[in-house]
């Protein structure tokens, strides 16, 4: 949880996180593809294996996505145009930005797009 409207300091939140992201995602990778661990011989203990996989899976879509959400938000301050709506170009409040920086649009767009 980001505690701070300092955009310096939710930068630094955010590029400590894409690192503990990354290499979350390269355990992922290395499990995915078999790397340091042995596939059981046993077929109920494959079956778990198996099962483990999928979940696995799932942790890899998960930060895959909020990696590219973070790179999304670090663009976007390169850029200037953080804590600008992509929908409006309205402002999106200190508030919502110091809880989520990663948000990209503001509340009144957010809700809009949801009732869609």
């Amino acid at each position: 949880l980001f505690r701070s409207t300092d955009a310096t300091a939710i930068r630094a939140q955010l590029e400590e996180e894409l690192v503990r992201l990354r290499a979350r995602a390269g355990r992922i990778d290395d499990h995915q593809h078999n790397r340091n661990r042995e596939i059981p011989k046993d077929w109920e203990e494959l079956a778990t294996y198996r099962a483990n996989d999928e979940v696995v899976d799932g942790l890899d879509d998960m930060t895959r996505t909020e990696i590219a959400r973070i790179e999304f938000a670090l663009r976007r301050m390169d850029e200037g145009t953080w804590g600008t709506c992509v929908e409006c170009e309205g402002s999106i409040k200190a508030e919502r930005l110091a809880v989520m920086p990663t948000h990209a649009l503001c509340v009144t767009c957010a809700a809009a797009r949801e009732s869609k």
